[in-house]
């Protein structure tokens, strides 16, 4: 009985010499070396293994985000552009320009120019014609063109655009009938653009602080190049 008391007491002392030589050893700072993923100072661990999708500097490729910086919404390109309730004006064809004289246009141009006997009250006349053509290596219908700029008493400006006939598709346009033709009515920037076709040519009618009317009166007497008050100013009529 008093064998078995000796070695519980005993076993009991080595247990507690032992919790206090660990205790001792922790106080002086002779505990087991941190682990290989911590922290020096207990923190965020030292070394963090980078995803195979990101890149070293910490970027992601487009389409990947980071735990480390997070997209804002900021930063998001929309996918698609946003939609724009006017109606799609007619694409416009990018070419070079250069300024010419009536005649040179003319000579230039596959397709006969058309004028108008009616200009705006206050319209003056051409203040510049415009030829455009085709870059180098660019195929294109709807080129050449021949641009004709009338300013207009008051700050209004009267542009009308020529080219080869190709047929009108304007997603969203108005369809009117003017002078006996279809017209296709669209509004952009303060202007409001008229588009037809007549006698084998495609016809844009921009009109920016000119009355509908106006440009109506312009579309109905629209003719061959000859005694209009376009050619006449150009020629010296």
């Amino acid at each position: 009985m008093n064998t078995r008391r000796w070695s519980a007491g005993r076993r009991a002392l080595a247990l507690s010499l032992a919790l206090g030589l660990t205790g001792s050893l922790a106080a002086c700072g002779g505990g087991a070396a941190p682990a290989d993923d911590a922290a020096d100072d207990g923190g965020a661990p030292a070394a963090v293994e980078t995803p195979s999708d990101a890149a070293a500097d910490g970027t992601a490729p487009e389409g990947v985000a980071t735990a480390a910086a997070p997209s804002s919404a900021d930063d998001v390109i929309p996918a698609v552009p946003p939609t724009v309730d006017a109606p799609a004006a007619q694409p416009t064809v990018q070419g070079k320009r250069r300024t010419v004289t009536l005649d040179e246009a003319l000579a230039a141009i596959p397709f006969q120019l058309l004028e108008p006997a009616t200009l705006p009250e206050g319209a003056y006349p051409p203040s510049s014609v415009h030829l455009v053509e085709a870059n180098e290596g660019q195929a294109t219908d709807a080129l050449p063109a021949v641009r004709i700029i009338y300013d207009i008493e008051g700050g209004g400006t009267l542009v009308l655009l020529q080219s080869p006939a190709r047929g009108i598709a304007i997603e969203g346009a108005e369809e009117r009938e003017v002078g006996g033709h279809t017209v296709y009515k669209t509004e952009a920037n303060d202007q409001i653009i008229l588009t037809w076709e007549q006698d084998g040519v495609n016809l844009e009618l921009r009109g920016k602080d000119v009355a509908l009317p106006d440009l109506d009166a312009v579309i109905a007497t629209m003719g061959p190049l000859g005694e209009g008050p376009t050619s006449k100013a150009m020629r010296g009529g």
